[in-house]
């Protein structure tokens, strides 16, 4: 039995105190296009310090249902002030592991190669963090690709540098990522998952700046006042699905063909990604609040920006309010845990779609709660605005600050309420919930439960499986094997559309 062991104090290697990160693009020179072959990467541990069996890096298997760099034995190569470092490979749940085989000494330098992941048509949509090709360029997230020190939850404070190397580039070649243009040195301090987090990008990239004082300036001034970096939207193609997964100060917007078509759904989705980036809850490490994020964030992306801030008008806000409503009480697995709905997103559809609308319908129930508890002293705005008080300071901002905090506001009642929502109770707000104020009203309307009457992995291998006799769709015609030509959808809308 081989022993790995992380060292005691922060859960990060040692005394780590700083991460240098060095980037060299590789492009096919004798090619016309100067496609992107891979990055070359070299990160540097300043003076880890690690013992025998320490483990030195980790990185997932699997990000929802992505696939990250699958590195192997021998594609990281460590080497330390007394030459080479042996690593040592062991395979977690979902996590590949890298430890030392002897105590180091100095810096210690790992280099490696990151590949783009080659997409089609029949690549499922996913979380945006695979490193992929595109217009001579890559594009990609750091947690699919960059092993980095355990503990994603650690409070150490590093120095993480961030450097790209154009020596062997094409002219015209730039390079961005979530906290900064050109080659650097960028300098950023937090944990070692700060690295984890950031879009990076290199190639002919084209870039468009807004400068413009409009609506939508003030909605950043609700959660952004005291932070002044830029923030970043990373656009690009993919063969199918459209959707966006939010990062540190930026996200990243995928869309296919059918964007055009679909266009109604774009400002909500940017909306809800923007809004990803200050409302929220520290991730808890079994994604026990993720419902809390996703509702916290679709309230205030549809309350905040198309009513405050006259983004868009009354009768959009009703389409999204019962839109979230409706996708939440006819959900078939509505009834599902937080936890198990976690865990099963990205292979059960409604898993994904029950975050979303659930979430969503929570914050209703305790923004009403609270207004009425506290005669309209306290809303569900002041709880959110002392959690961002709390992030900005460095303080904790997990889900257990949350439950703290409505306990006071609303009592043990409020606690139990959530663990309730939590373990698949039906949630039910009040009449007079929040968009009471922009004078609508919440009432009864039943409808049918969603069902799909075929396998919902049939949208991923394009083939109708698991048909279900004497269904609508059956008797409309729908076979079992029938080829799926086209499907597009946005992840947590109700907006699927197939063809056969």
């Amino acid at each position: 039995m081989t022993l790995i062991r992380v060292p005691a104090g922060s859960g990060a290697p040692g005394d780590l105190r700083a991460i240098r990160l060095l980037i060299i693009p590789v492009f096919n020179m004798h090619d016309p296009s100067h496609q992107p072959r891979q990055l070359s990467i070299v990160m540097t541990f300043a003076s880890p310090r690690l013992s025998r069996h320490d483990v030195l890096v980790t990185l997932p298997k699997m990000i929802g249902n992505v696939p990250s760099q699958q590195y192997g034995k021998d594609s990281l190569q460590a080497f330390d002030n007394m030459g080479m470092l042996e690593l040592a490979v062991s395979d977690a749940t979902n996590e590949r592991v890298w430890f030392v085989k002897r105590a180091t000494c100095g810096d210690v330098s790992l280099q490696f190669n990151a590949l783009p992941r080659p997409v089609d048509a029949d690549t499922p949509p996913g979380p945006r963090v695979d490193l992929r090709e595109q217009f001579g360029g890559i594009l990609g997230v750091g947690s699919s690709f960059l092993p980095l020190p355990p503990n994603r939850n650690s409070d150490a404070q590093y120095e993480s540098t961030i450097e790209w190397d154009l020596g062997q580039s094409p002219y015209g070649t730039r390079t961005v990522c979530s906290f900064g243009e050109g080659t650097g040195p960028i300098r950023r301090k937090g944990s070692p998952s700060l690295l984890r987090d950031p879009v990076f990008g290199v190639g002919p990239l084209r870039r468009l700046v807004n400068n413009d004082k409009t609506p939508s300036g003030a909605l950043f001034n609700v959660f952004c006042a005291s932070e002044a970096d830029p923030y970043r939207i990373f656009l690009r193609e993919t063969p199918r699905g459209n959707g966006g997964t939010a990062f540190r100060r930026s996200f990243m917007f995928e869309y296919d063909k059918d964007i055009l078509r679909l266009e109604r759904f774009v400002f909500p989705v940017l909306a809800h990604e923007m809004v990803h980036n200050w409302p929220l809850l520290n991730k808890e490490s079994d994604g026990s609040n993720d419902d809390l994020d996703t509702g916290d964030e679709n309230w205030y992306s549809e309350d905040d920006a198309a009513a405050r801030f006259g983004l868009r008008n009354k009768k959009y806000l009703l389409g999204e309010l019962n839109s979230y409503l409706s996708g939440y009480y006819t959900n078939p697995v509505i009834k599902m845990t937080n936890e198990e709905a976690t865990r099963r997103s990205w292979e059960e559809p409604n898993a994904l779609r029950l975050r979303y609308s659930r979430g969503f319908t929570y914050l209703l129930k305790v923004g009403a709660q609270v207004w009425e508890k506290t005669a309209g002293r306290t809303s569900i705005d002041s709880i959110v605005y002392e959690l961002l008080e709390r992030k900005r300071r460095g303080k904790s901002h997990m889900l257990q600050d949350w439950l703290i905090i409505i306990e006071r506001e609303l009592g043990h009642t409020g606690v139990d309420e959530y663990h309730d929502m939590a373990n698949g109770v039906l949630v039910v707000p009040p009449a007079d919930f929040p968009p009471a104020k922009y004078k609508m009203k919440l009432v009864r309307q039943d409808q049918e439960v969603l069902e799909f009457v075929f396998s919902q992995d049939s949208i991923n291998t394009r083939r109708i499986r698991g048909l279900k006799p004497g269904s609508r769709a059956d008797q409309a015609g729908l076979k079992e094997g029938d080829k799926i030509l086209e499907s597009s959808f946005f992840i947590g809308k109700p907006a699927t559309t197939l063809r056969r």
